[in-house]
């Protein structure tokens, strides 16, 4: 190295990381999280200099008031926000590294962690665009200056996002979700539980018919092989797999077959006037609870089939026949 690239390179600066993401459909109950990778969840005004929400956004409040005002949780004009923030010393000939490589990896720790929480408790907990900053944060004796670094990165599949529920968490939720976070990896390694949770997850954004077919669909995979007489068959299996009891699978069954009659209205009739939010988020919840009893038992598709069937067929009584 030449004596102008000292003069002008330091060997090491420290800065300044900070991640931040407005939080949408969850209640201040979220709070009480233990997120992973350096994250939490924090209260922060729109209104309010020292949260910086308009530097980290780079807008002003009206910006703020405009991109944000259905995320706000108080009368204090305060939303939850994601955030991260840890200090760092960088060679600032290298800092690109570490800035391509720290995006891509907290687009994905906080993707992950919110499809988590998704799975575990009904609620469209997502965010709509994240911050990413880099700054150094000492003066430095050189001719140039280290450089800072900013990103807005732009989540498109959360616009259309209609909400029907907000996640509102007790103590026992926090706990599973909590365990969660630290266990869960996506994609999930077993592929067909995965491909479920895929049309789960989407599910929560798009139109309420879409979503039926989406979480249907995600049944099918999950009960049935190339079966004709599907409404049934996936109906009782699926009534017995997440019911608590002979009561609960009879209401669950009934519910399964009208929610599986209005999908088929709207596949093969276009007839979408009778799903209502309801609909999508009692299937959402047959859905959940099979991918988290099929993620814990670790019991393969064909030996669940199996099980499912010969104990449908030795109590058809439940299903009245």
């Amino acid at each position: 190295m030449n004596d102008i690239e000292e003069i002008t390179f330091p060997e090491k600066v420290k800065y300044k990381y900070q991640v931040c993401a407005v939080i949408f459909g969850a209640d201040k109950s979220v709070l009480n999280i233990k997120l992973k990778d350096d994250y939490s969840f924090i209260l922060k005004s729109i209104y309010s200099k020292d949260d910086d929400l308009t530097e980290l956004f780079q807008t002003d409040v009206s910006g703020l008031q405009r991109n944000y005002y259905s995320a706000i949780v108080d009368n204090d004009y305060k939303v939850i926000c994601i955030e991260k923030i840890i200090e760092i010393e960088l060679n600032p000939k290298t800092d690109q590294e570490f800035w391509d490589k720290a995006n891509i990896d907290d687009l994905s720790s906080i993707d992950d962690q919110l499809r988590t929480i998704r799975l575990i408790k009904e609620g469209p907990i997502r965010c709509k665009s994240i911050s990413f900053n880099l700054k150094p944060i000492e003066k430095v004796n050189c001719i140039i200056q280290p450089s800072s670094h900013y990103s807005l990165f732009q989540f498109s599949e959360s616009y259309p996002t209609k909400s029907i529920s907000t996640i509102s968490c007790d103590n026992k939720d926090i706990d599973l979700i909590n365990k969660a976070i630290e266990n869960f990896d996506f994609p999930l390694q077993d592929q067909l539980l995965n491909s479920a949770h895929i049309f789960y997850d989407l599910s929560y954004h798009t139109e309420l018919y879409i979503s039926v077919s989406l979480l249907t669909t995600a049944l099918e995979m999950l009960y049935l092989n190339n079966e004709q007489f599907k409404k049934e068959k996936l109906s009782k299996r699926c009534a017995v797999y997440i019911g608590g009891s002979n009561e609960e699978i009879i209401v669950l069954y009934k519910q399964l077959k009208e929610a599986y009659s209005l999908r088929s209205k709207f596949l093969h009739d276009g007839n979408i006037k009778h799903i209502r939010a309801t609909t999508v988020i009692f299937l959402r919840d047959c859905v959940r609870k099979t991918l988290l009893k099929s993620i814990s038992t670790k019991e393969t598709k064909n030996n669940k089939i199996k099980r499912l069937k010969e104990f449908v067929k030795d109590n058809l009584n439940l299903f009245g026949e």
